[in-house]
């Protein structure tokens, strides 16, 4: 897993109100105040519109990162990452100039403010279908050359004069936070603007906790963002780091000035979450018996008889009734009636026969010699039954490892058991956070990671936040160099 910017989704949904409610003032603003001589007609307006309308493609395409990693997509993950970063650095581009006040600009800045637009309206048209669009639909847009785009847009802002005049990262002013990649090489990404302004690449330096520095390799670079490459092996031990950036701010008659400017970066181990899982179906089913009848004239009630001596052409015959037992009732389990009436023991004529669904009747009579019928009687009987547990239950534990996404199947059908209705799938998800879950749908893990439970699938996901400590702000400090 590559390390990264690490901001948590509480942070992106702040960020998310804060830049729709400021687009919102801006705008207000931009179409109230007059215009200045110099500035052209719907600049401010225009600017702040597809200020806005990058916001919602940025909003769009983290949540197509978030479902590469749902996907565990590694590919898609690091292309909108690129995308991501681009869409970004054109955002902060715009709102820097908005709060900078176009209507301060001469006619020169605001041409080059115009060629920004430009370029912010072509990333809109492209890649607008992204606010929307799903993961699978988005394969398409990843195939394009983000290297050129993104060096197009730094070029484009290195020519916005405001911009240009101190190099800017756009980081929090707490300073950031990474997780440690597996490999040996951490990666972390930081966008802005001004970032190599007289075509100069910043040197950039890890001071570590133990008064150590040592250089950091800038792999790729523009005007609107870096992309760092840091040893492992450099951040191997869990907290405060800084990073300094040493920018060329500009030319002090022939020599150029320099200018360092440091962030504060915590950095966590790759966390492990584990999490235990128990799935199970509460519901009803049917408790089943079937009984010998116990009201019978023979055998302390066990047999029912009769019997008839030879010579007598007739004999009463015997009718036998059942009734289900106070809160049971009769079913049929496959008799074709409520009743089963089992012949024991005869002699001479005899017979059965059923006068009714919980009925039958025994006789005999002499014309054979003595003549008997006994018979056993059998009733099946049901009722219902509440079961918390229907059928087999499911188990499972697994371990998280960083940022990743894991899918459990478990058997459906076998859940239900022998329930038949008021079927109720009933969850129960634990952390080692010590934290529990019994919704199908939720967060665990202090909202680490994500549950969502499908038909006979759970998904997980976490995307862990390393905020285990405060972390200091950024520090500009001017010094010049030859």
């Amino acid at each position: 897993m590559r390390g990264s910017l690490v901001d948590s989704e509480r942070h992106f949904q702040l960020l998310q109100k804060l830049l729709a409610s400021f687009l919102c003032l801006t705008l207000l603003c931009a179409s109230a105040t007059p215009r200045s001589f110099s500035q052209g007609p719907g600049l401010a307006a225009s600017t702040t519109l597809n200020a806005a309308a990058l916001g919602n493609l940025a909003v769009g395409i983290h949540g197509l990162v978030n479902d590469a990693i749902s996907q565990a997509n590694q590919a898609a993950e690091d292309r909108l990452k690129q995308l991501e970063m681009i869409v970004n650095s054109a955002l902060f581009s715009l709102t820097t100039a908005i709060n900078y006040g176009i209507d301060k600009m001469d006619a020169a800045m605001q041409a080059n403010l115009r060629v920004l637009n430009d370029n912010a309206q072509q990333l809109i048209a492209r890649y607008a279908a992204l606010t929307k669009a799903t993961l699978a639909q988005a394969q398409s847009y990843l195939n394009d050359d983000f290297d050129l785009l993104g060096t197009k847009l730094g070029n484009t802002v290195a020519q916005v004069d405001f911009l240009n005049t101190t190099p800017v990262l756009n980081v929090p002013k707490n300073g950031i936070a990474i997780f440690r990649a597996h490999g040996d090489m951490t990666e972390v990404f930081l966008t802005g603007v001004g970032l190599t302004k007289l075509s100069v690449v910043p040197e950039v330096k890890l001071l570590g906790p133990d008064g150590s520095v040592t250089p950091v390799t800038v792999e790729s670079y523009s005007m609107a963002f870096l992309k760092l490459s840091i040893p492992t092996k450099l951040i191997s031990r869990y907290g405060n780091y800084t990073l300094s950036f040493n920018f060329c701010v500009g030319r002090s008659w022939v020599f150029k000035s320099y200018g360092e400017q440091k962030i504060s970066v915590l950095v966590c181990p790759i966390p492990r979450i584990t999490i235990s899982t128990k799935v199970w179906v509460e519901g009803d089913s049917w408790n089943t018996r079937i009984t010998q009848v116990n009201q019978g004239n023979l055998a302390n009630g066990t047999i029912y008889g009769l019997q008839c001596p030879g010579g007598n052409g007739r004999c009463d015959p015997r009718d036998i009734t059942v009734q289900a037992t106070p809160g049971w009732e009769l079913y049929d389990p496959g008799w074709g009636r409520l009743i089963n009436c089992v012949r024991n023991a005869w002699n001479g004529y005899t017979d059965l026969s059923y006068i009714s669904p919980t009925g039958c009747r025994i006789y005999s009579d002499g014309r054979n010699g003595d003549a008997h019928l006994n018979v056993v009687v059998q009733i099946a009987e049901r009722q219902r039954n509440h079961k918390s547990e229907c059928g087999d239950v499911f188990s499972d534990q697994r371990d998280l490892i960083g940022t990743v996404a894991s899918s459990i199947d478990f058997p459906r059908a076998k859940l239900n058991g022998d329930c038949d209705s008021g079927l109720i799938l009933k969850t129960l998800f634990k952390s080692n956070h010590g934290d529990a879950l019994t919704d199908q749908h939720g967060s665990l893990a202090n909202d680490q990671v994500t549950v969502d439970v499908g038909d006979g699938i759970i998904s997980l996901k976490s995307a862990p936040r390393c905020t285990e400590k405060e972390y200091g702000e950024v520090v500009v400090a001017k010094s010049p160099k030859l």
